[in-house]
């Protein structure tokens, strides 16, 4: 019985078929592997300015403000700058070593490394904002002393004073001085209250605040002041309390729109300066000093 299959011979493969074949092969293995490379190139291509909202990925910025508006949704604090009562230009010098230890006009001591000036008709303890209008450097002064004498001078400033406003090696410059007096306070329950800056600029501030010392003197405070700001505290305020006769300043740190995040910069200085407590400057327009009792704080364990 014959099969009904029958094998199909296969042509032999002349030497021109091969090299075809391998021709094509080449061929299709080349395209793929182009396809392949221009595939890498486009995903590895990037535009030339990343935009972060352009859907491809996430704002973490914009989460945190998101967060932070939703955890504190009336944030209330600011300072506003407070015009001097008049303003004084001409050039100012310095003076100190020759004169340490004496008696000044006002009756005090002089001490060449306080921040204190001498000029001829401003009533004794004004403040005295000098600025150099070379280089934008300014200080805050106390005026204790009479003078300068000198042809051409309108303001003589404690060798201190002089160095911290850099004009030592100079030994003058033109100057810009704004001076501030009683009227440029606010009053509340009978006590006047002005504050300055590191900068000496007379300020209204409204929020919480860490208030590191009270002390009796100008030079003592905002020495503490320059030393605060030397440990590298950032808004550092002074602020000078008359209340009748009497005057105080107040030495603070930070502007703070709630009283549980001025809590947290309090229990990390609580330990260099034990008598530190929380105080809201308050009204905006006019400055209350408002002392929060120490045992209300300390923030909470709950999430801010």
């Amino acid at each position: 019985m014959k099969s009904n299959t029958r094998a199909i011979p296969v042509p032999a493969r002349g030497p021109r078929k091969a090299l075809v074949i391998m021709l094509a092969a080449g061929i299709l293995s080349a395209a793929g592997v182009g396809s392949y490379a221009g595939w890498t190139a486009r995903a590895d291509e990037r535009p030339a300015t990343f935009d972060a909202n352009d859907g491809t990925g996430i704002n973490v910025d914009s989460l945190y403000t998101a967060k932070a508006e939703e955890s504190n949704p009336t944030d209330s604090s600011f300072v506003a700058e407070i015009a001097p009562e008049r303003t004084l230009a001409g050039r100012v010098s310095w003076y100190g070593p020759g004169f340490n230890g004496r008696r000044t006009a006002s009756g005090e001591r002089f001490d060449k490394n306080e921040m204190t000036a001498a000029h001829k008709t401003l009533p004794f303890n004004s403040l005295v904002r000098v600025v150099d209008v070379g280089t934008g450097r300014a200080v805050l002064v106390r005026i204790n002393d009479r003078g300068p004498y000198c042809r051409g001078r309108i303001m003589d400033l404690s060798e201190g004073s002089a160095r911290r406003l850099g004009i030592t090696g100079r030994g003058s410059a033109t100057a810009r001085m704004e001076i501030f007096t009683p009227e440029n306070a606010t009053a509340r329950d009978g006590k006047i209250a002005m504050t300055f800056d590191l900068d000496g600029r007379a300020l209204v501030p409204h929020g919480y605040s860490v208030k590191v010392a009270e002390i009796a003197g100008f030079d003592e405070a905002i020495a503490l002041q320059h030393t605060l700001q030397g440990e590298g505290h950032r808004n550092v305020y002074l602020t000078q309390i008359r209340s009748g006769n009497a005057v105080s300043y107040e030495i603070s740190i930070g502007l703070f729109s709630s009283k549980r995040l001025c809590g947290t910069l309090l229990a990390e200085i609580n330990s260099q300066y034990s008598s530190a407590e929380i105080v809201r400057f308050q009204q905006g327009a006019r400055t209350e000093f408002t002392t929060i009792a120490k045992a209300d704080s300390v923030p909470s364990t709950e999430s801010f």
